[in-house]
């Protein structure tokens, strides 16, 4: 007896290749939407971190003009940089983290920038604020007083004076090394591309 053999109709084909295309088109659209969440997210976040001015007003009490850009971060060295300027005086901050010298802690504090075409732009300022911390630190018992010990400044925040002429070259070269001089002491960074563009898009802020 022949069994029977199931045949596959025009219909059931029909039906099959409806279902094929309706998947087809479910995945396209799955991953378009992620995709196109990806893209919104990447520019919302871009634009979030992109570099620019986010203070430019006249202050009601002074009456002076001030700009202030956002805060610009850099790694190895570990330092945020933002531009400030009050009516014609144009400075530039920056906060330094992560000092591993032992210093001797004074006033004395200044930057300089080496540009791919061999200029040194030096910046004189003043600190802020800063983190010490005492090594070797002890109290007599009783009397309270400390017999004091070798000061490490772990964080310093300074505030350097910044002519046009300066910003000019800044703007206008690649800074390759940086060297700050924390206290008499020089502590040396190399610029890596990362720091380089970051720096260049900063110092252009300001017009």
């Amino acid at each position: 007896m022949r069994r029977g053999v199931a045949k596959i109709t025009p219909r059931f084909l029909d039906i099959s290749i409806e279902n094929c295309k309706f998947v087809i088109i479910y995945i396209i659209y799955y991953h378009m939407k992620k995709l196109v969440f990806f893209v919104v997210f990447t520019l919302l976040l871009s634009n979030v971190c992109a570099q620019r001015i986010i203070i430019n007003e006249i202050d009601k009490f002074t009456g002076d003009s001030i700009i202030e850009t956002i805060v610009v971060k850099t790694a190895r060295p570990y330092v945020d940089y933002k531009l400030r300027r009050v009516n014609d005086s144009l400075f530039l901050y920056a906060l330094i983290s992560n000092v591993k010298d032992i210093v001797d802690v004074d006033e004395t504090v200044s930057i300089a920038f080496l540009t791919k075409r061999g200029d040194i732009i030096e910046l004189s300022g003043n600190i802020v604020n800063s983190n010490i911390k005492e090594k070797g630190h002890t109290i007599h018992w009783g009397a309270g007083i400390s017999t004091g010990g070798v000061k490490k400044m772990t964080n310093v925040n300074v505030k350097f004076d910044l002519s046009i002429d300066k910003l000019q070259l800044l703007q206008s070269d690649i800074i390759t090394d940086i060297r700050f001089n924390l206290c008499h002491k020089n502590i040396d960074f190399l610029a890596d591309g990362f720091t380089q563009k970051r720096l260049k898009k900063l110092f252009n802020l300001i017009k």
